[in-house]
Parts: structure tokens; C-alpha cells; sequence
């Protein structure tokens, strides 16, 4: 049987090839990068749960997904506006699971990693392959709409989830602060104003401590971008694009992970069933 060719060793490539090979196919994964999560620090990402009535992990365990990866979840927050008064908002279910992203252990795309070569799919590090030769795209996103800084780092302080929602702090976007279980994320996302990131980021964390003071130890800094556009048809050519790459994002605080696990789901069930993918 001829393999099934994956470019992308991110949650969606990586959740089509559990399904493909859940279901008997053999799989080849191409990824640029030398390991899985390079492009990320550890930062605190969410797996959103609030915009299906289903369970996020109990619909992952339908689609053969294990939830092996660090996840909290987190069902209270503080949302601050440009005046700086604080609102909490509370949900009786999890929002959202909180999990961290990149190369180390009990990160997202380890555990993804983990459950897709027990299956006996096959990674390519340090490879690069043409969307035009591969059957699933997942190569992230595309041109930037958003751009955003970020820190991961050690703390002693208390948990909290914050947000401020400042237009002129943060154009077209919004500030964070995630402090769970001694670990931290504090960035900025912007939609505008690129040139001023760093000067905005500052005032950020800047305005984050003055509402809640909290310690940073060890930071480690990084850099990320989105894409929102929709492509009108997720199939390009003979390849299906998942995730990202198909512009499959979450405006609000996911960054599209959930989309990127049930798109690469569904790529790999249009394969298998030979059903529409759109």
C-alpha cells in the first residue's frame, strides 16, 4: 500500500496520521524543523472548550487521540479593559484546558509525537517536501494577520488567567498573563502596529505587574504569528489542508488547536473514506 504523505509534524498533521494509521494505513510525516514544537518555548497554549457543546477531550477520544499531555483545566478568569478595572468571569464547565507547546517533555506535541509513532507512523525531521507532493498539508499558518511576543518562565506567584482587552496597548488584540502550577506565559498579540511590538510588550508586562505583581524566573522569549483567512476550499491541487495551513484558526485565546486536531481528523478520514473534505 502506497503511504499516505503528511507535511507538518504539528497537531494536525500529526492527529491525521493517528487516524490514518488507526485505520491501517501506512504513513510518512515530513517536517522542515529537527523536532517536533521547535518553533515554540513552552508557553501556555489553550485547548478551547467552549465553543461545542461536546467535551474537548471526550471528543478527542472519540477521534483515537489520548490526552497524554500536561493539561489544566481552567474555569475562571480576569478580564481587565483600558481602564484597568478588572471583571472575573467564572464557567460552571472548563473553558478550556491550558497546556504548554514545544520540544519538552509532557508538552502537546511530545505526547502527540509519542502516540503517532507507537501507531508506526514514520517522521522525517530536517526534511523538507512540496505541499504539491504530499497528500496532507499542516505546514501552519500562512501570511500574517497577527503578530505576537511572548515570555514562558518559572514563578513562585499565584495562579491566575488574565486578559487585557486595551486597544491602544494592544491594536487589534489583547494582553496576557497565565500563571499555573509555578509555570507562566506573558505575551502581546497585536493585529496592527507591528513596528511597536517590543514597546508594547514592554508596557504589557508593565501593566500586568502593576495589576498583580508576580516574579519571573529563567524567561525564555519568543515570537509567533496568525492567520485568519479562510481559503474557500480546504483541497489545493491533489493535496487537503489541514490546520493552519488551511487557515483553520480560533480569533480568541485557542490559536486554533482544536480546529487543527479535528481538520487533520477529518483530512485523514476524507482519505480513508474517500468522502468530501470541504
Amino acid at each position: 500500500m502506497k503511504p499516505i504523505v503528511i507535511v507538518g509534524a504539528g497537531p494536525a498533521g500529526l492527529s491525521a496520521a493517528i487516524h490514518l494509521r488507526r485505520s491501517g494505513y501506512p504513513v510518512e510525516i515530513y517536517e522542515r524543523r529537527e523536532t517536533v514544537g521547535a518553533r515554540f518555548i513552552g508557553e501556555y497554549q489553550i485547548l478551547e472548550n467552549y465553543s461545542r457543546k461536546e467535551n474537548v477531550l471526550g471528543e478527542l477520544a472519540e477521534m483515537g487521540i489520548e490526552a497524554n499531555f500536561e493539561h489544566i483545566q481552567v474555569q475562571r478568569a480576569t478580564l481587565y479593559d483600558d481602564r484597568q478595572t478588572g471583571r472575573l468571569v467564572r464557567s460552571r464547565e472548563p473553558y478550556g484546558f491550558f497546556l504548554r507547546r514545544g520540544s519538552a517533555s509532557g508538552t502537546l506535541d511530545r505526547g502527540l509525537e509519542a502516540q503517532a509513532r507507537d501507531l508506526g507512523a514514520t517522521i522525517h525531521f530536517g526534511e523538507h517536501l512540496a505541499p504539491e507532493e504530499a497528500d496532507i498539508v499542516a505546514t501552519g499558518p500562512g501570511p500574517a494577520d497577527g503578530i505576537a511576543k511572548e515570555i514562558a518562565f518559572h514563578t513562585g506567584s499565584s495562579d491566575r488567567v488574565e486578559v487585557i482587552f486595551d486597544p491602544e496597548l494592544a491594536p487589534g488584540g489583547y494582553a496576557y498573563c497565565f500563571i499555573l502550577n509555578g509555570w507562566g506565559t506573558l505575551g502581546l498579540a497585536l493585529l496592527k502596529g507591528y513596528n511597536q511590538l517590543e514597546h508594547q510588550f514592554e508596557r504589557a508586562k508593565a501593566r500586568f505587574q502593576s495589576l498583580n505583581p508576580f516574579e519571573i524566573d529563567s524567561p525564555r522569549s519568543g515570537y509567533s504569528y496568525m492567520n485568519f483567512y479562510l481559503h474557500g476550499s480546504s483541497r489545493r491541487g491533489g493535496a487537503l489542508f489541514a490546520g493552519e495551513a488551511g487557515g483553520f484558526q480560533d480569533y480568541m485565546f485557542g490559536l486554533g488547536i482544536r480546529y487543527a486536531l479535528i481538520s487533520g481528523h477529518l483530512a485523514a478520514r476524507a482519505l480513508v473514506e474517500n468522502a468530501d473534505f470541504d
